[in-house]
C-alpha cells in the first residue's frame, strides 16, 4: 500500500493526478496519435486487486466523441471492472491512453472500450504550456537524451539543483513535461513539490548563529534546502 497526494482533479474526465513520493521510473508517454488497427496492450487489476499488472491485446478500433464531447480511443482490448485508470500503452511501452470506460453486456465486456487519449491529459490537469519545445527546453531535452544513463540516477535534490542551475521557467518545465520521456515525473515533482521546500534555517535564524551574509551563508541554505527535499524520497 502507497500513500499518494491528490495534486490535481479533473472530475468531469475522471482524472486525478497524484504524488506518491517514491522515487520511481515509470512508463514513458507518448502524445501522438495512434493509428487505427495499431497493436496496443492495457495493463489493469480486471475484477479484483488479485489481478494487478494482468496485460491483454488489442487493436486501435476508432476515436470516438462520447458524453460531454469527450474524445477517446475505442479499442478491442479487454479490460474489466477495476481496469479503470490503467495505461493502454503500444508495443515499446509508451503510454497511448488511460482506461476510463466500456460496454459491458450481460455482466461481460463486449471489446468496446475507451481510454482517455493521452494527449488530452496535460490540457485536462492544467499541465499544457503553449508552442512547443526551444531555447533551454529543446537544449534541456538534448541533453536528457545524450546523458540518459546520468539522469537515472539523480536524487530530488539532484534534480532541482539541474532545473534551477538551468534558470528553466515553469512554462519550459511544463512543455518539459508534456514532451514525456522518462523524466518527465522528476520535472513534474519539481514543479508540485521541490521548488516549495524550503531550509528549515531561515537566513535571520544563520545571522543569529553567527553566519555572516554571503555566498558561504547562501550555500549554506540551499545545502539545508535540499536535505529537506531529499527526505521526500524517504517517505
Amino acid at each position: 500500500e502507497i500513500t499518494g497526494e491528490v495534486l490535481r482533479i479533473d472530475k468531469a474526465r475522471d482524472l486525478a493526478l497524484i504524488t506518491t513520493g517514491e522515487n520511481r521510473i515509470g512508463l514513458p508517454f507518448s502524445k501522438r496519435i495512434p493509428n487505427v488497427g495499431e497493436e496496443v496492450f492495457a495493463i489493469g487489476s480486471p475484477l479484483s486487486s488479485e489481478n494487478s499488472m494482468t496485460i491483454s491485446k488489442g487493436i486501435v478500433s476508432a476515436f470516438r466523441t462520447i458524453d460531454r464531447g469527450f474524445e477517446v480511443i475505442q479499442s478491442d482490448v479487454m479490460v474489466q471492472p477495476g481496469s479503470s485508470g490503467g495505461p493502454l500503452v503500444d508495443q515499446n511501452g509508451n503510454i497511448l491512453g488511460i482506461t476510463v470506460s466500456g460496454a459491458v453486456m450481460g455482466g461481460r465486456s463486449v471489446g468496446l472500450n475507451y481510454f482517455i487519449p493521452f494527449y488530452d491529459v496535460p490540457k485536462y490537469l492544467g499541465l499544457a504550456g503553449m508552442g512547443s519545445l526551444a531555447g533551454k527546453g529543446a537544449g534541456t531535452n538534448l541533453q536528457l537524451e545524450n546523458e540518459k544513463e546520468k539522469f537515472l540516477y539523480l536524487t530530488p535534490s539532484q534534480w532541482t539543483e539541474f532545473i534551477e542551475t538551468k534558470n528553466l521557467d515553469e512554462e519550459t518545465v511544463k512543455l518539459l513535461i508534456c514532451n514525456g520521456g522518462l523524466f518527465w515525473k522528476s520535472f513534474f515533482k519539481w514543479l508540485f513539490i521541490f521548488k516549495f521546500i524550503k531550509s528549515k534555517k531561515s537566513g535571520e535564524f544563520l545571522k543569529s548563529e553567527g553566519w555572516q551574509p554571503g555566498k558561504e551563508m547562501g550555500d549554506e541554505i540551499k545545502r539545508l534546502r535540499y536535505i529537506e527535499i531529499d527526505k521526500i524520497k524517504k517517505k
